[in-house]
């Protein structure tokens, strides 16, 4: 056996033991009911208050280096469907957010959530328009500074995700994923205007697939314990009208150890592969204010990408708490290419300040570091 090969094989060994430990049970109190795990879940993060009323309209702000300053409005509404619905039953929610960026990006959100038949069936959605001036850095792990394109694209994103209870917290979906993006700017003489990446002028993906979800979280914004395991697998295909062919598979397990007096210690491992060819836009994208912060989100991209990352969270005084985060991934076009030696590190650390103690909504700021960026995220809600 190589060098290099041992080196893999420790890797992987490695890797396969953090998804070992993520899987098993936590010690300490019992997790409480299941919390949603969808994208109003995310938008819930962005607000500032969340109340019990049957809608809300409010600014929301965040800061990260991808948009710089990011504002505008929000809409969330709270209901029930079925007048004979016990109130313990959660309310179906449908929200919508307009967001306008320092770097003149413009983003419109629809997230419709429904819980329906005492919550035996859950369907969740996305509608989402961007503007999007961006940067593009080249495929694959090993792309310069200096290559370092501008690009501006206009996309529309369509998801949706039928789930069905099978078990006790477990629910199996049915996705349908529909996404448009035409290139509407590109560097003269760039890569993207050679027309020698897929998707660099125009592209339409559409594709249907399952999923699995099992949440065993005790909250779905700060938790202390339990954990939640997603997996799921959509097929692109000229069948259903795309222009490209290819395979999605995503993984994200989280684990979530109570240590004492509030202290948690929060473990992510996340993968997304990707057979055959996808557009650029569609291909594994690494960094963000979700995985590996300190990476310019798209800094690296490919079919192939694997993270893992820890963080420790405790408390400081009254409302306020800190964390301190670290991470390792890669990406590669095949997931036989990573070399163990090639992972990219990031790491760093923040504040929490609780702005709703009851629902333990905090607003962050995250300060993230790597070999090409320090990246600074001011939002609401955990990373993951």
């Amino acid at each position: 056996m190589s060098i290099r090969t041992a080196r893999f094989a420790r890797g992987i060994t490695a890797l396969c033991g953090l998804l070992v430990l993520l899987a098993l049970p936590a010690p300490g109190r019992a997790a409480g009911p299941p919390a949603g795990t969808l994208p109003t879940e995310e938008l819930k993060r962005d607000l500032a208050v969340i109340k019990k009323d049957d809608f809300l309209i409010f600014p929301h702000v965040n800061y990260k280096p991808e948009t710089q300053i990011a504002g505008g409005l929000a809409f969330l509404s709270y209901f029930r469907i079925g007048s004979d619905f016990p109130l313990h039953i959660r309310p179906s929610t449908l929200a919508t957010t307009l967001t306008y960026t320092q770097k003149k990006q413009f983003i419109w959100q629809l997230f419709p959530e429904f819980y329906l038949d005492d919550e035996k069936y859950h369907l969740v959605g996305e509608l989402e328009y961007y503007y999007y001036p961006n940067y593009f850095y080249g495929i694959g792990n090993d792309t310069p500074e200096d290559d370092r394109e501008q690009y501006t694209s206009s996309t529309i994103r369509f998801h949706s995700d039928l789930q069905r209870e099978i078990a006790h917290r477990l629910y199996m979906g049915f996705v349908y994923h529909y996404e448009k993006t035409r290139v509407d700017e590109s560097e003269p003489g760039g890569v993207l205007e050679s027309e020698g990446v897929p998707g660099g002028s125009s592209s339409l993906a559409s594709g249907i697939g399952l999923s699995l979800n099992l949440d065993t979280r005790d909250n779905a914004f700060y938790p202390s314990n339990g954990g939640l395991y997603q997996f799921s697998a959509v097929s692109f295909d000229q069948l259903f009208s795309s222009r490209y062919q290819f395979i999605r598979h995503t993984l994200d397990l989280r684990k979530y150890v109570p240590l004492w007096r509030s202290h948690v210690l929060a473990l992510q491992a996340y993968s997304n592969v990707i057979y055959g060819e996808a557009p650029f836009e569609m291909l594994s994208l690494m960094g963000g204010k979700k995985l590996m912060r300190g990476l310019f989100e798209g800094r690296y991209r490919d079919n192939a990408m694997a993270v893992a990352q820890g963080e420790y969270r405790f408390p400081l005084w009254w409302r306020f708490g800190a964390v301190a985060f670290a991470g390792v991934g890669d990406v590669a076009r095949r997931v036989q290419d990573f070399e163990p030696e090639e992972f990219k590190f990031t790491y760093g650390g923040g504040l929490r300040f609780s702005i709703n103690p009851q629902e333990k909504i905090n607003a962050r700021l995250d300060v993230g570091r790597s070999r090409d960026l320090t990246g600074f995220y001011f939002t609401i809600g955990e990373a993951y």
